[in-house]
């Protein structure tokens, strides 16, 4: 099995919208990931390839503290891909988890767009089980 987890800091003038499926409680090995956001800071912990979506919480919540960001509860996602657009500028930025890579990536740069975002490309993209929908 293979699970990360990978942080992000945005700009400080971010506007994030999170959209798409929420996760399940049920185990499945690799299937769960999580992300969390300190909107004041602009920091961004990613986790995935997890056996459980208390794992993928626990890891994004520990990736916050140690960088000691003041993120949000987390949202976790479950066989699932969660994907990250910015401007390019820095200054804007779309947060999707949908059920695939090309959908999550597709309403990320919609939501990057959507809150004023100029040129906006994909930054980072994560799914769990992280062979969904390669």
């Amino acid at each position: 099995m293979a699970c990360g987890a990978r942080a992000v800091w945005l700009g400080a003038a971010m506007a994030v919208a999170l959209a798409g499926s929420a996760g399940s409680a049920q185990a499945d090995d690799g299937a769960f990931g999580a992300v969390a956001i300190d909107t004041r800071s602009g920091f961004v912990a990613f986790a995935y390839g997890l056996a459980s979506e208390a794992e993928a919480l626990d890891k994004v919540k520990a990736e916050c503290a140690a960088q000691n960001a003041a993120c949000n509860d987390g949202r976790p996602f479950h066989n699932a891909c969660v994907s990250l657009a910015r401007s390019s500028d820095d200054q804007k930025y779309g947060l999707a988890v949908e059920a695939t890579r090309a959908a999550a990536q597709e309403t990320a740069l919609g939501e990057c767009s959507d809150h004023g975002g100029v040129g906006c490309n994909v930054h980072d993209t994560y799914c769990a089980p992280s062979g969904l929908d390669q």
